[in-house]
């Protein structure tokens, strides 16, 4: 996240859910040495233009405490709570995760997070995603409960000139879910990225 200190001076290990994603066997001592150099990494027009849009359905949002109106054309019109909220967690032992919802729909129970694209097929990739499962993770830990995500993405043409219309996807979380989540991907990433970080300290000693 552009902007985001990782120095709380805690004695811990602060990171966010997009970092973690990187730290493959291949690129986890990057996001290690950005994060002790505090630098960012590069974000591209595509990246840009998403958060710039994210940016503009928050402020809708914050201003109204509801799904932005563009997407009443999916009879999509939920009120909303945790707009924009940044949460924090420690998963493991050092290890703090932070993360931002969209938003939260108390009435149905489900994260909702916006997406661009330029298909309406697009939003079915985020079947996939587990971060939907780390929002979920953090608003349970805060007492929310959680049945699942709902995805509202936006289609724009390849120029980003114009948007063409909307689509949606809804996908559900089960506890075996978070289960797996937590205890096999999430441990995963966060064990490669403290050992990734005390090996570049040990280098500096």
């Amino acid at each position: 996240m552009e902007g985001y200190d990782y120095n709380h001076n805690d004695g811990k290990i602060h990171t966010r859910y997009t970092d973690l994603v990187r730290c493959t066997e291949g690129q986890v001592l990057t996001v290690a040495e950005e994060m002790l150099c505090g630098r960012q990494r590069f974000n591209g027009s595509v990246t840009s233009f998403g958060r710039v849009r994210h940016e503009m359905f928050a402020e809708e949002s914050l201003e109204t405490g509801r799904t932005p109106e563009c997407f009443r054309e999916l009879d999509v019109e939920l009120s909303l709570r945790c707009i924009e909220r940044e949460f924090e967690m420690e998963v493991f032992p050092g290890v703090v995760v932070h993360s931002r919802t969209d938003g939260y729909a108390p009435d149905i129970e489900m994260v909702v997070d916006y997406k661009t694209c330029t298909r309406a097929e697009d939003i079915n990739k985020y079947k996939n995603s587990r971060q939907h499962l780390m929002y979920a993770l953090q608003l349970m830990n805060k007492g929310f409960s959680v049945k699942g995500a709902l995805y509202l993405g936006e289609i724009w043409d390849a120029k980003r000139e114009k948007p063409l219309g909307y689509c949606q996807m809804q996908k559900e979380i089960t506890i075996q879910d978070l289960l797996k989540f937590r205890n096999e991907w999430l441990k995963d990433r966060c064990e490669r990225l403290v050992v990734a970080i005390n090996v570049l300290k040990g280098g500096k000693k």
